[in-house]
Order: C-alpha cells, then structure tokens, then sequence
C-alpha cells in the first residue's frame, strides 16, 4: 500500500522516496548530489562507508562533500589530538563553502618569537593510503595541534582560497600539487623537521599571503614555481628553495633567515622578486 502512494504521489513522491533512501545509508545529498558533512553528522557517523560516530570525518569515496557548518573540536577530549576529516578516497572534492574547522591552539608572538599551545597530533585535513586527486577550497582552519593539512603522499592536491592560521604545522603537500590564493599566517611545527608556513616538493604556488610563521614562510624541493606571492615576517628565510626551482614576482620581507641573506636561499629566479634585506641590502635577490 506505501509503495502505491508512493507511485501515485509521482516527481515529489519518487524525491521523498529517494531521501528516505539515503537517510537509511547514513549520507545526506544535497540537491545537486554534493555530500553534506556538519558537525551533528561527523558525530553520528556513516558519511560514508567505514565513517564511524565521532571525529574524524572518514571520507572513503570519490565524490563532492560540502560543509554546511563549522568542524569544532574543542568539545572533545585532548582536542589538540584529534583530528577533523581523513580522506581515504581519490577523487574527492571538498567544498569548505566558507565554514571553519577549529582546534584549541591559540598563538602568540610572531616569526621567530611565536609560540603555540596546545601542541599535539591533530590536523585539520589530512590522508592516509596514499589517494590522490583531492581538492580543498574556500574555509578556515585554525587551532589545530599538529597541522592544518597534510596531504604528504597525495599526489595531485589542488588547494585554493584557504586562511590557515595559528596551527601547529601549515600546510604540508606531496609531488604534483598546487596552492592558491591562500593566506598562511602564524603558524608553528610542532616539532623541529615542519616549522613552516608551507612545507612542499615540485609543485606550484601562487597568489599566496604567507607571513609570520615561526619557520621558513614556504620550502620546497626542486620542479616547483613560485610566483606572485607576498612572503613576509617568517621566522626563517621566507623562501627556502632548491636549483631546479623557480621563483618570480614575489615580494619577501622582514624574514629572519640569517644575515647575509634573511630572504631567499637557493633557487632561480625566473621573474623579478622585490626583496627587503635589511640590514644587508646589497644582498642579491635571491
């Protein structure tokens, strides 16, 4: 008798049906098809398969996700460990749509004299089993114990139109990736080997706003382009960079890498860079 109704209802009926459907799955579609993640679904769980009640948001399928309100974890114990979504799945597209994800990390200081607390092993987005293809664009993360994003193994990373501010570590990708259009600001490594704002091999950034992160503002290996970003105020050189890369259109100052050159290390330049080498301003640049 339902499935008559249900019939007879026709395009409206066939959509609850359709709804009904997913809400038994465990996934929330929007109207479009883009996966939806809030805060009172990530503690439920079965966003997708394996996706356990709680944090972290497992992500395990390809597909567009689209939060539709804040990540808080500061709610839940040892805050500064936990961490908000693990992708597991290549393919997948996440749509910040202007919400944040936030950990208990605050800062203080800036460069070289900042300093972070609490420490811990939390990100804010990060991958396991090596998927490639991920997209991240338009939210902040803040506060979290170990790092913002750390896609290290994850070939194929398109990151864009981020604010990353006060972490542990920043931002942290793989070979074939690129950053764009983001801010990268007061950042600390929780440990000695990522002190930096952004830490990357062979991939492009550009149009970035990277100052006061207690590290280098960006480092990378060789096969990377730089360009057209503002890198200032950085505990360490506010560019470390291998031959084999490039760098041009970039402005860099008030970075504290060391007297002779505060700046840059290493490197090409492939446009004009504005650096300020003070108190060294004979200093090359790069």
């Amino acid at each position: 008798m339902a499935s008559t109704t249900f019939v007879r209802i026709g395009v409206a009926g066939r959509s609850v049906l359709l709804l009904a459907g997913f809400a038994f799955s465990g996934a929330a579609f929007a109207i479009d098809g883009v996966i939806e993640i809030n805060q009172v679904r990530a503690l439920r769980g079965g966003i997708t398969t394996g996706d356990t009640a709680g944090f972290p948001v497992t992500i395990s399928a390809p597909g567009s996700y689209r939060l539709t309100s804040n990540l808080d974890l500061r709610g839940e114990f040892s805050p500064q460990n936990v961490t908000a979504i693990n992708v597991t799945g290549s393919n997948v597209s996440i749509d910040m749509n202007g919400f944040s994800i936030i950990g208990p990390a605050t800062c203080t200081g800036t460069g070289a004299t900042l300093a972070c607390s609490p420490s811990g092993t939390g990100f804010g987005i990060t991958t396991s089993g090596n998927p490639d293809n991920l997209t991240l664009r338009d939210g902040t993360i803040r506060g979290m114990g170990a790092g913002a994003v750390y896609l290290f193994g994850t070939k194929g990373a398109l990151l864009s139109r981020l604010h990353v501010i006060n972490n542990g570590d920043g931002i942290t990708l793989a070979a074939g990736s690129a950053l764009l259009d983001s801010f990268v600001m007061y950042n600390k490594g929780v440990a000695a080997v990522l002190a930096n704002g952004v830490d990357i091999t062979s991939v492009i950034l550009r149009g970035n706003t990277v100052v006061g992160n207690f590290g280098a503002g960006i480092s990378v290996n060789k096969g990377s382009v730089i360009t057209g970003n503002s890198i200032v105020g950085n505990g360490g050189h506010g560019l470390d960079y291998t031959p084999g890369s490039g760098a041009g259109n970039n402005v860099l100052m008030g970075n504290n890498g060391g007297a002779a050159n505060p700046q840059t290390s290493g490197g090409s330049e492939i446009g004009l860079n504005v650096c300020d080498h003070s108190p060294n301003p004979s200093t090359a640049c790069p």
